[in-house]
């Protein structure tokens, strides 16, 4: 973004945009970023609202939540359940631990140190990772396909008598790397279960073994049955999950200005509703508001244009007109490159390689 852009943000319409800076906000663990229908324990969810170990997240059709624990960040894809067993303090360690009933989540950790201290939780496996790019998936049959795009992910069969014990099992477990995958069936996790509830019944009943050593033995005995080694270990193609990779690669921290604009604007919404809906340019970001909610997020691409009390802006699918202060006046979907002139009264607009004349007023063609 250019430094006019900045200073056009800054100084001309305080309202409808807001500046770069601001930094991270002060909370540690929050809902950074919601869009559609997403409850939090079976209340609607809001964003910059701080979260805690047992929250339930759930999200509807065509929505998702970005949620922010320390510098680890992970989305929350439309119509899934997950559960936050755990986190550690600020300035504390321990594991973060997700559980996915259903759906998908996509996850950038950032965790310091040697443990496989990030992990994902499904009916059929588990994921652990440090500081990578990778996706879980849980399908109606509780199969689980994780994809890893960047870094490094350790993936096991679930088994419940190791619940407290997968960062030992991530240490037998071949890496899995960028571009490729694992798939594990509920089937899978249900034999190696019942294998390791065997050896563990034989190694309690072994009077030569101490407590301590009774989960070594296990884990070291079972780990054919419960982690992944290199045979179900595939490759795939970036390509045929384009739209998973770059929104991965997305999946970012907001800006604290960010988070608290969009909070004033959609309880503003949520109060009063724009016909047209609102919308909110802070930073490189615009945001379409309406009923409450974000409709959907996208990137500045050229400067937006203020005429009088009204800002006309472009994102390369849609150009808008709005208010200074958010409500849009109208809003045209054209295939565009993100910039933007008024000339002798008219919008230009360049699209597929033409400039494109619209009415000031109303977006019509002329």
């Amino acid at each position: 973004m250019t430094r006019n852009l900045i200073l056009t943000a800054i100084i001309i319409a305080p309202v409808f945009f807001s500046g770069c800076g601001g930094g991270k906000p002060g909370q540690y663990a929050l809902v950074t970023f919601i869009s559609g229908d997403v409850k939090r324990n079976n209340a609607v969810a809001g964003i910059g609202e701080q979260i805690a170990a047992g929250d339930l997240f759930a999200t509807g059709v065509n929505s998702f939540c970005d949620i922010r624990i320390g510098s680890s960040v992970f989305r929350v894809k439309s119509l899934s359940g997950v559960t936050l067993i755990a986190m550690p303090a600020p300035g504390k360690g321990g594991d973060i631990i997700l559980q996915l009933e259903k759906g998908m989540v996509l996850c950038k950790p950032d965790v310091q140190g040697d443990s496989w201290s990030f992990m994902v939780r499904t009916p059929a496996a588990v994921a652990g990772a440090k500081g990578a790019q990778f996706t879980v998936e849980s399908d109606r049959f509780s199969t689980t396909r994780v994809r890893v795009f960047n870094g490094d992910v350790r993936v096991a069969r679930r088994v419940k008598q190791l619940e407290a014990d997968y960062a030992s099992v991530f240490n037998l477990a071949t890496p899995v790397k960028k571009e490729h995958m694992v798939i594990v069936s509920a089937d899978e996790a249900k034999k190696a279960e019942e294998a390791v509830e065997a050896i563990l019944k034989e190694e309690t009943g072994d009077s030569r073994n101490t407590p301590d050593t009774i989960m070594q033995k296990v884990i070291s005995r079972s780990k054919d049955a419960v982690v992944i080694k290199d045979d179900k270990i595939a490759t795939f193609r970036v390509g045929e999950f384009i739209g998973e990779n770059r929104e991965i690669i997305e999946v970012e921290e907001k800006s604290g200005i960010d988070i608290n604009k969009l909070a004033q604007m959609l309880k503003q919404d949520a109060a009063s509703a724009a016909p047209e809906g609102r919308l909110l340019v802070s930073g490189e970001n615009i945001y379409f508001i309406k009923y409450g909610k974000v409709i959907w997020e996208s990137r500045v691409v050229g400067s937006p244009v203020r005429k009088k009390d009204r800002v006309y802006v472009a994102d390369k699918v849609y150009v808008f007109c709005a208010f200074s202060d958010g409500p849009v006046i109208w809003k045209r979907e054209i295939e565009n490159d993100g910039n933007v002139q008024v000339k002798s009264g008219r919008l230009m607009v360049n699209s597929a390689g033409k400039k494109v004349s619209l009415n000031i007023s109303t977006g019509e063609d002329l």
